[in-house]
């Protein structure tokens, strides 16, 4: 099992290298609440030092002595779909006072229960939120003093339909039902299709993650590393199988008849990855001529409401398309 794992990873190695590249969807900054709270914070902050006579520069050990550091150990990040609501719950050591925010307008958080050694509130989403790892923050009281952790996964699903410049269809579809949460990133499986004008069936299908993760700010860039449609089912079954595999309290709780079936399912899906990846690589100059005529890579997206722009970085014989389009 073990050299068929290699073997999987030399081949995928070949596949990235000819230079399939990922989808980048970028949204508008959603910071401006968060902004506007922490500028009140430090206002309040600054008067707070003054009338205790801290200094944060000539009296820094003095002022985080009596307001330390919050300690945000752990908060187990919760998978949110848009317009939904789910607890959070965050491990730590808090001091009195404790302020916690998210940077992010499009979750609101409800305070609820809060301890020297956790912190419990209602997260919602807003219903027309886009992907994202939100952070929650716990600033300390007069220093200001702050830990951060990934809390929640905006679980939204959104497609795309674009008409690009040269006249093809493209369409970004989520490929999975559910987001996979690996510490603090969290990626769905997306597929891409290129259509050309007229044509109900893609001449050209990419699929391959959108990882979002905490620590991008909110308006992020979002990346999906795609690859050709031929692998695209076995690959993301095979990733999904290790990213199962890393996580060792997972594995340790199957039992031995689960562990024994998952491990014939990982070296079934790994073999057909590896033959499909292999098929693929066994004709260099074919490759090198479908990259000229196609080798589209990563859509650089811009989301306004419920519309949608950007462009795609083509082959040679095709060159940049500018995408005009909606988010379904």
């Amino acid at each position: 099992m073990e050299r068929r794992h290699r073997r999987a990873q030399r081949v995928l190695t070949m596949v990235l290298a000819v230079g399939l590249a990922g989808v980048l969807v970028k949204a508008a900054g959603l910071t401006s609440k968060y902004d506007a709270e922490m500028a009140r914070l430090r206002g309040e902050w600054r008067v707070a030092r003054q009338a205790e006579g801290l200094d944060p520069v000539r009296g820094a050990k003095a002022l985080y002595d009596k307001y330390p550091t919050p300690e945000l150990a752990l908060c187990k990040a919760a998978v949110v779909a848009p317009g939904a609501s789910a607890p959070l719950t965050c491990s730590g050591t808090f001091g009195p006072k404790t302020t916690f925010l998210t940077d992010h307008d499009q979750i609101t958080l409800t305070p609820g229960a809060v301890s020297a050694t956790s912190f419990a509130a209602t997260t919602t989403v807003a219903a027309d939120a886009l992907p994202a790892f939100v952070r929650v923050f716990a600033y300390a009281p007069v220093s200001g003093a702050w830990s951060r952790r990934g809390a929640v996964v905006i679980g939204a699903r959104p497609a795309f339909t674009f008409t690009a410049s040269n006249g093809w269809t493209v369409t970004l579809t989520p490929d999975a039902r559910t987001w996979l949460v690996d510490g603090e990133t969290a990626s769905l499986s997306y597929r891409a299709e290129y259509f050309t004008p007229g044509s109900a069936t893609p001449f050209e299908t990419m699929t391959g993650p959108l990882t979002v993760s905490a620590s991008d700010r909110p308006g992020p860039t979002y990346t999906v590393s795609l690859q050709a449609g031929g692998t695209g089912t076995a690959m993301q079954e095979y990733q999904e199988l290790v990213s199962k595999m890393a996580d060792p309290a997972a594995f340790l709780k199957m039992s031995a008849k689960e562990r024994a079936a998952f491990e014939k399912r990982m070296e079934e899906v790994g073999d057909r990855m590896t033959k499909e990846m292999e098929a693929m690589t066994a004709n260099p100059e074919a490759m090198i001529e479908k990259q000229a005529r196609f080798g589209c890579g990563a859509i650089s997206i811009t989301v306004e409401g419920g519309q949608a722009s950007g462009s795609v970085s083509c082959g040679q014989k095709v060159g940049s398309l500018s995408l005009k389009g909606k988010r379904a």
